[in-house]
């Protein structure tokens, strides 16, 4: 049986609506599940960044970072792709002296030293 137009629109859209369902669930994983306050100083989606990064020893590569923070959320505008490195900017600006920075994998992401995911989880658990 040839698969009509229609039909192959109808069969697109639900894989689109799964796959979209399978990003919400692997940002709730990444995330460590509900949203978490954000880190003191930063703002929500800073946060969302750094924790994003800190949670593989590997990092988190730019593509990574962007489908979680933005690909997730339909009820926003999707910025351009570099918006990324704008937010890690500001990231290493509100962080310098904290003991935490945060190092370029050229032509890939970023990732933290060992030492400063131990400082982020040490900053974590001091209470506001």
């Amino acid at each position: 049986m040839v698969e009509t137009i229609y039909q192959r629109c109808d069969r697109l859209i639900a894989e689109n609506d799964e796959l979209r369902e399978q990003v919400i669930q692997l940002r709730s994983a990444l995330m460590g599940g509900e949203e978490r306050c954000p880190i003191r100083g930063l703002a929500p989606i800073e946060s969302r960044i750094l924790r994003l990064i800190a949670a593989r020893k590997t990092g988190a590569s730019r593509s990574m970072i962007f489908e979680v923070v933005y690909l997730a959320r339909p009820d926003t505008d999707i910025p351009e792709t570099n918006i990324i490195s704008v937010h890690v900017g500001k990231i290493r600006k509100k962080l310098a002296g904290s003991g935490i920075s945060i190092e370029t994998v050229w032509g890939w992401g970023y990732r933290l030293s060992p030492e400063s995911r131990d400082r982020l989880r040490e900053m974590e658990e001091v209470p506001a």
